[in-house]
């Protein structure tokens, strides 16, 4: 009793397993069918004549034979726009029922996009070969406006551009420059110059120029010196870099740290007088010059007034700075 309840329990499984098995088993052989297209239908496509053939918008796999490939490539679809640059656009819905009509079962093999637009005559401009004329007609000009070595990226471009006429050009005119965001339109143009299309699009320009960096970590109120280094940076991003190293000595006004661009807000230049300092204080009065040292309580340029106390005395006395080591007082 116990074995055949047994018996019956281990087939009742059994049979579970197999219909387990075998709906796996086909669902991977659907799923390997489902993925098997061998005709890619195209999102654009230009054509010659009066008809539009399946080869003019379809990409066949190399899988495929030549016999099958001939077979098929020219079927006609729909009739092409009559006048050249003319186009018209179908519906993903459209091309399935046109491709279905015409292949049958075979259009299971078929990838298909949202939209398909035919254009009677012309070209296609990709937007690989968009992004690259961009690039040649936009850094020389922006280089020299910019005096940096320009390059340009994320550029909002679309997928292709139709050109009615092989023989007209493409311009691009900047909008609003600026950094890193600039407007362009891309226009184009006919062979006598008439304006065919535009399309106003954003890209980033990087401009790189060459600016000074810590070369260490510098502290507060250090000298510059030889504590920097040249380097590059992108003047998209950073703006009032320093540059006026060589016009007077420099210190950090705050801490810099190591490979950081230096801009103006960084440094200070170093005072001519600083807090601390012995200077030799003047009396100039009723022609009478007299002259003492004292200790220079602030920081001071010349021409600026300092204030410094006397070695003889505990008296504070306003000064005006004369050079790097003298004050006066009038």
């Amino acid at each position: 009793m116990l074995s055949l309840r047994f018996l019956l329990m281990y087939g009742v499984l059994f049979s579970l397993f197999c219909a387990f098995a075998c709906s796996e088993i086909y669902a991977m052989s659907s799923s390997e069918k489902s993925l098997g297209y061998k005709i890619y239908i195209q999102s654009v496509a230009i054509v010659q004549g009066d008809t539009v053939y399946l080869h003019d918008i379809a990409q066949f796999d190399s899988s495929l034979t030549d016999t099958l490939i001939q077979r098929v490539q020219n079927i006609p679809l729909w009739e092409s726009p009559k006048n050249i640059g003319g186009t018209v656009v179908f519906s993903e819905i459209a091309i399935r029922k046109k491709v279905q009509e015409v292949l049958g079962k075979d259009a299971l093999f078929c990838t298909y996009p949202s939209t398909l637009t035919i254009q009677r005559g012309g070209g296609i401009m990709y937007k690989k070969e968009i992004e690259q004329h961009i690039k040649e007609m936009l850094i020389p000009r922006l280089e020299e406006e910019h005096q940096a070595s320009i390059e340009i990226d994320e550029m909002r471009l679309p997928e292709y551009l139709l050109i009615a006429d092989p023989k007209s050009s493409l311009h691009v005119e900047i909008k609003r420059g600026g950094l890193p965001k600039s407007i362009v339109n891309l226009i184009v143009r006919s062979p006598l110059g008439k304006k065919e299309q535009q399309h106003t699009l954003s890209v980033t320009v990087h401009a790189y120029k060459n600016a000074l960096c810590a070369k260490e970590h510098i502290e507060r109120y250090t000298a510059l010196d030889t504590l920097v280094e040249k380097c590059t940076y992108d003047a998209s991003l950073i703006g009032n870099v320093f540059t006026k190293y060589k016009e007077h000595t420099y210190r950090a006004k705050k801490s810099i740290p190591k490979g950081m661009v230096i801009v103006d807000s960084d440094v200070e230049a170093v005072p001519h007088i600083v807090k601390g300092a012995m200077v030799d204080l003047l009396y100039n009065k009723n022609g009478i010059q007299l002259s003492t040292k004292a200790t220079a309580l602030t920081d001071a340029y010349i021409g600026e007034h300092i204030k410094v106390q006397p070695s003889y005395s505990k008296k504070l006395i306003h000064a005006t700075v004369r050079d790097g080591h003298t004050a006066v007082v009038q």
